[in-house]
Formats: C-alpha cells, structure tokens, sequence
C-alpha cells in the first residue's frame, strides 16, 4: 500500500491507476452533477461559507474558499470539492432560490449540497436526494471544519469515508466562559453571539472510527493544547495542517504605509469582537484615523451598535484586493477579543508587514510580532489602560513598526504557505492509509514550485547544517533570569528561519507558572528579532511534587521533533554546542545521550572525570548530566514508557532522594537496557569537557546564568545535593559494577540490592 502510494506522486503512475466508480444500485452517476468519476473527490462539511449570500463569513467560511481556491488553481492534483452543508437552519432561505428541484447550488465554484434528517420526500425515498447524491459521488475524504454535532450527517451517509477534522477553533471550558461572560457596558441586555457549540462529540466519532479519524491544526503551538479537553481527542492524533495565506508583493512601508496614522480593525462587528472598546481608543486619540472592516451578524437587543465618530470609519466587508491594500497602508491592526483560535486577520496583517495589538496571544504569535496587553474578561473596560500605553508605542515607534512587521511577514511566508500545507495534508491522508480505503493510495503529486511566488520560496528556501531540536526547560524560580536563556537559544542556528525548532518550558511550579507572561515579555524586551512562537508552554506542577525533576523527561514526550535538548533554566549555551550535540544523537550509529558535561559513577562515588585530585574513579561507568544533554526522542520516550509501566526499580530511590539523582537514574537506564555509552562532546583538545571547558580558546560552550540563580534555585546548593549522588553512584555500582569493565546485566536481577 504504502509502495503504491509513492508511486502514485508522479502523474503518469495516478493516471493509469484512476478508479472506475461505480454508482449505488439502482442509481447512475450524472454527468450533470459535475462530479468526475476519474478524480480525486473531497467533500468539505461547514456550516459557514465566505458569501454573505449563504449566511454568515468568519474564519470557518474563510477556510472553504482557502481549500477551493488552491484546489482550483493547482489542477494538476486532479482533486475535486464538493461542499456539504451540514445544517440547513444556519443558512440563509433566500441562498436556495437558484438550486433548482434538486438542491444543488454553488460556492466558490463547486458543488454545495445541504444536508438534512432522514425524512420522506423525493418521490417516497426514505433518503433525501442530496444524500443520494453524495453517494453517488463516492468522495474519498471529508474535511470537517472544525467540529459540528451536525457533520455527523455526512458521516451517516458515507460511514466508510475517512475523515480529516480541520482543528480551527477548539475551545475549553475557561474559553467557552469568558466568551459567556462577555458584557455590554451600560446595557443589561445579554450580549448576542456568546454561545460556545459543543465539539465534544468529536471524542464518540474518534472512539467508533478510530483508524479513519485525523486531526489537522491550523497552527499548534496555539491549538495543540486545547485539543484533548475541546474534542475529547488525544493530541497524538493531530497534525499540522497549515493555512495557506497568498504573499503578492506589496507596497513598501516606506511609501505604502498611510501618511497620517491609521489603525484597523479587521473583524465582525459582533459582541464577541467587543468594538466598544475601539471606540474608547478612537476618542482617546482624535487625531488617529480608525477603520473598521467587517460588519454586525445580529440587531436588536445585545447587539452593539457603533455611534460617530469623525475619526472612526465603516467600511464593511471588504474584498480581498481592498483588505490587501488596507491593511498595507495600516500601521497597526487591532484585536479587541476575549477569545481568538488563530485569526485568520492577524496572518493577513502580517502578510502585509502590519503589526498587531490584541488583547490574546494564540502560541505566542502577537507577542512575538506586536503587542499583547494581556487577557481582560467581561467588557473588557480595564484593559484600556494597557491598551493606550500599546497604541502609543507604536505609533510613536517607526522602526519597531517595521521590525515586527517584517519579522512577521517572514514568518507568515515560511508556515501558513501553499506548498506546507499540500504536504501536510497528504501526509493526513497517509495516515489515513488502510488497505480498504481509497484515501492511501491517492497520494497527492508533488507541488509545482513555479505556480507562485509563495511555493518557490518556500522550497527554495535554505538552511544551514543546523538540525531541528526540541528544547525541554523546566522552570521552577528563575523567572528574573529565564529570558537570557531563551534568547541564547532562540538565537541559535537550530533556530533559523525555516526550521521547526521549538522551545518547551515545563513550569514545575506555580510560580513560574503563573509568571509565563512576564517571560514572554522580558524575552521578547531582550531579543526584538526573536520568534517567540516558537515556545510552548507545559504545565507539570503536579507532577513535579510527585517525581521531581523527572518531569522533564515526561514533558518530552510532547515535542514534535526527533530530537530532545534538555536544559537546565539557569545555562546559556551556545549555538555551537546545540549543533554538536544534535548531531551526536541524530544518525543511526549516533550516541543515546550527549553532553558537555561528563561525570564517572561507581563504586568510589561520584567523580568529575579526568578528576582534578586524581580520584581513584577511572574504571567507573561515564555518566552525562542531562542539565545540558541531547537524546534522540525514541530514548526519552521510551525511558518514560517503562517508568510508567513500573519496569524501572529507581521509583522509591527517586521518591527518596527528591529528584536529586534522576539524571543518574536516566544514565543507568541506557546502560541496563544495551542502549549505548553517553558521550561527552563540546571537548577541547581531546579531554572530556566540563563546565567551563572551551571548544576552541577563549570560547564557552556554556554558562551559568550568574551566581544569584544558583542560589535561588540550583540543585548542587541544596543540603544533602552531593552526598546523595555519590550515595546513588554506589547503589548503583552495588547492583551492577563489579569490576572495572562490568558486564552490564539487567539492573532487574539486581532490584534488591538498589539502597537496601
């Protein structure tokens, strides 16, 4: 199956394998349906299309013009749409008038169909006819947009059709109760528009078709984590699946930007949207010209309507030729909601070098290119303060204008881009890949890299030698300091732009938990030119008060790379080190831990190696602190599965001794399990490296932060920190070193003797 699917990227092999449909018994496939039988056919199920004529436009509708536009333009991928509309009472009556007596309309120039509950009618069928229709087509893929209850008519009516769940919006519970707490200052009426549909029967579709069901997410630094609790579907499911926002040239800010100061606000003009804030802004600076772009879904009672002002302009909904030139002349957009997925506004913005101010940070996007005042439930009154102090940055600020713009632009271009997401989306549909399905085997051609400005960038793109890592930080008090450490990373080769690397801070506790804006902001203060989307945020305080600085093997689990940096929140290192130490792990032949940091472990304790004092610790076993290591993702994880599963005789040491030794305890993993020697590397001359060990003269491979976070937060400070190594060093040797070349056995047979 899978030989078949990579045959079939190239042209000739997908044209000789088209199928043959066949239509169900007792119907014919028409030719007037416009479906072609030698096509690859996706049907696309919302409730939300981009045309006012069908009903409401937001970001759902946004996403099916996406999908018909692309699929459209590249007709070498020979895939047809047919778009299914799930729920007939959210579109308008009027949009029906031109679908003749079978139902069939169009959208942005493909078939839509409406769905409806089973009930009499076409000439006594049991089936209505547009379901009959939908079989005949045979598609060989939904895309659910988002999560309806009502999608699962589409289901219903074609139970064998895998599924891609598009992941646009999921919303938790906190997320569902600030949008319900929304209020309309000095109106008693409740706001329209608050609702939060639940998405949880998404979870009983993935638990009955499990094999059949993916996820892909807009952009997961923002969504990932909201997946499991909004659908009640494991992340392991989920993939990327990118938007795919189109960069035409545009106008220099230099002499595109507007003149006289123009802010816009790109959205509806729904409760949801809270404008009554932006009128607020607009009569606190008179002389700034407001545009809004968007227009009301509801009227009447809690509905917000906009008064006059000579400063603040309507312009309604707005084509895409005029959005483009709008928000290219604006110097800033701004965002007044108390809830966002990834807006699809903030992408366009920054397609146009136009930075943001939002009073949200989906994955940390507004923070790294614009302002985020931070979160303001209710009417959202008191974020004004913080907003003035915003708006008047910027507008005072030219080149911090251009540097976020820029910045922004840049990352636009490199992940919401044509090309990532047709290969996103086939390696969906091979994940999909089950011998009874059609979706496998119709793997996608290759993209083109000559249909547009945006694919050949993105292909052509270079990188250096650098390889993609995750780094896993756990925080626990340094929060005055953390940022030094982010940026070092951050500015890193491993993180130029093109790569997929990523940061991963574990609070491990609830100080740094709760402190996780006043990182971003402080890094983002320190590295003007850091993407700080590319840090996760990973909450392990419970676990944490359980094993300790185990955690931070556990929180590895949830990179997305194959490679794991662990680092301690109190070293900076340096870019050459994070590129030596992916490069040990990364080949087949690669070490199972490396780092600069080497010590012997054994019999006679707990040695630095080559010791300075010359202890008899030679013959021990090398060991490799994992405060600054790399491991391939396969160890870490499968370090964690067999602590889990209870496999590892260190749970009572490791409860006894309060994480002091769990770097020591994942070193005698490797040793017990044939995984391989740890290895020192960042060495100079030959001889291990240490802590202040120089890779050429006068060169660092890393340092501590400063000594004031030793003593706040360093473990080798700790009463008790080293005797307690060298304590595990020789439980160690007395379970399994015996002689000064061991014959490393199964730490299990020796259970008994670990710290008797």
């Amino acid at each position: 199956c899978f030989a078949a699917a990579k045959l079939a990227w190239t042209r000739a092999i997908l044209a000789r394998t088209k199928r043959t449909r066949k239509a169900p018994p007792g119907q014919r496939l028409q030719s007037s349906t416009g479906i072609s039988s030698s096509k690859f056919t996706i049907g696309v199920v919302a409730n939300e299309f981009f045309d006012l004529d069908l009903g409401r436009m937001g970001g759902f509708g946004w996403s099916t013009l996406l999908l018909a536009e692309v699929f459209r333009r590249r007709e070498d991928l020979h895939v047809q749409l047919i778009f299914i509309f799930a729920d007939h009472t959210q579109r308008k009556a009027s949009s029906r008038r031109n679908g003749g007596s079978r139902g069939i309309t169009t959208v942005h120039g493909w078939p839509l169909i409406e769905l409806q509950s089973h009930k009499k009618n076409d000439a006594g069928s049991a089936m209505p006819w547009t379901q009959r229709y939908l079989q005949a087509a045979q598609p060989d893929v939904f895309i659910f947009i988002d999560f309806r209850d009502s999608y699962l008519r589409a289901h219903t009516a074609m139970p064998h059709v895998p599924i891609i769940l598009w992941a646009r919006d999921p919303r938790t519970k906190h997320q569902a109760e600030l949008i319900q707490g929304i209020r309309i200052p000095g109106d008693s009426s409740p706001p329209q528009g608050r609702g939060t549909p639940d998405a949880t029967g998404a979870g009983g579709l993935y638990r009955s078709f499990t094999s059949n069901l993916v996820v892909g997410v807009t952009w997961m630094p923002a969504l990932e984590n909201r997946l499991l609790e909004a659908y009640e579907i494991p992340t392991s499911v989920a993939a990327s699946l990118p938007n795919v926002i189109r960069i035409s040239p545009v106008e220099p800010k230099d002499t595109g930007e507007a003149p006289a100061p123009l802010v816009v606000f790109l959205a509806r003009l729904d409760p949801y949207k809270r404008p009554w804030l932006l009128v607020a802004l607009a009569r606190a600076f008179p002389n700034v010209n407001f545009v809004v772009a968007g227009q009301a879904h509801f009227s009447g009672k809690g509905q917000y309507t906009i008064p006059r002002l000579a400063n603040l302009q309507l312009v309604a909904h707005v084509n895409e030729t005029s959005k483009r030139e709008l928000l290219t002349r604006a110097w800033f957009i701004i965002n007044l909601s108390v809830h966002e997925g990834l807006a699809i506004s903030f992408l366009e913005a920054l397609a146009c070098e136009t930075p943001i101010v939002a009073l949200v940070d989906p994955g940390g996007l507004v923070s790294s290119y614009g302002r985020y005042v931070g979160s303001f439930p209710g009417d959202g009154v008191e974020a004004l303060p913080g907003l003035k102090q915003a708006v008047t940055e910027l507008l005072s600020n030219q080149s911090l204008r251009r540097d976020l713009g820029m910045r922004g632009r840049r990352h636009v271009q490199t992940t919401h881009n044509e090309a990532r997401f047709l290969d996103c989306f086939d390696r969906l549909l091979q994940r999909l890949c089950v011998p009874s399905t059609s979706a496998k085997c119709a793997r996608l051609p290759l993209p083109n890299s000559d249909d547009s400005e945006t694919t050949k960038r993105a292909v052509s793109f270079h990188r250096t030698s650098a390889l993609d890592v995750s780094v896993v930080i756990p925080s626990f008090g340094r929060m005055q300091t953390l940022h030094h450490v982010l940026v070092a990373v951050l500015r890193s080769e491993s993180f130029e732009e093109g790569s997929n690397s990523e940061i991963l801070i574990t609070h491990a506790s609830n100080a740094s938990l709760s402190a996780r804006l006043q990182i971003q902001r402080a890094t983002a203060l320190a590295c003007g030119s850091c993407d700080l989307s590319r840090i996760r945020h990973l909450n392990f305080v419970e676990l944490n008060a359980v094993i300790g600085c185990t955690v931070r093997y556990f929180a590895a689990t949830h990179a997305r790379t194959s490679i794991i940096i662990h680092l301690d929140d109190d070293i900076i290192v340096t870019s050459a080190l994070l590129t030596a130490m992916a490069r040990a792990v990364a080949t087949s032949s690669g070490v199972p831990l490396a780092g600069p940091s080497q010590r012997r472990c054994g019999a006679e304790g707990y040695c630095i190696f080559p010791s300075p004092n010359r202890f008899p610790c030679s013959t021990d076993a090398i060991f490799v602190l994992t405060n600054v290591a790399a491991v391939p993702f396969g160890i870490n994880a499968h370090f964690v599965a067999a602590y889990k599963e209870g496999r590892l005789p260190y749970g009572q040491l490791m409860a006894r001794t309060h994480g002091n030794g769990c770097d020591l305890i994942f070193n005698a993993f490797l040793y017990d399990h044939g995984l391989g020697e740890p290895k020192a590397v960042g060495t100079f001359g030959g001889e291990p490296s240490m802590v202040a060990a120089q890779m050429k003269q006068n060169q660092l491979i890393f340092t501590n932060v400063d000594d004031a976070s030793q003593l706040s937060g360093g473990y080798q400070n700790k009463k008790g920190h080293m005797s307690t190594r060298k304590a595990i060093c020789r439980c160690f040797a007395a379970g399994r070193l015996a002689s000064a070349s061991p014959a490393y056995t199964n730490m299990g047979q020796h259970s008994e003797q670990i710290c008797n």
